[in-house]
């Protein structure tokens, strides 16, 4: 224990909560016709099966 810190208890038996969060939901899309309704909805959709990050990746067309 480095200088400065108290030591902490915790009650017998206790357990850290686990983590339950998921890895990355890829939302890939030109999002050209995405409005803010779907991207709301793949937001809820992350949060509620527990994804730990939404990432919004744009699909690159060359013309």
């Amino acid at each position: 224990m480095s200088s400065g810190q108290l030591p902490q208890s915790v009650p017998y038996g206790y357990e850290p909560p686990k983590d339950i969060k998921k890895g990355t939901l890829f939302f890939y899309d030109a999002f050209e016709d995405i409005g803010r309704q779907e991207l709301e909805q793949a937001l809820r959709h992350s949060k509620l099966n527990g994804f730990a990050d939404l990432v919004l990746y744009p699909i690159h067309i060359e013309e």
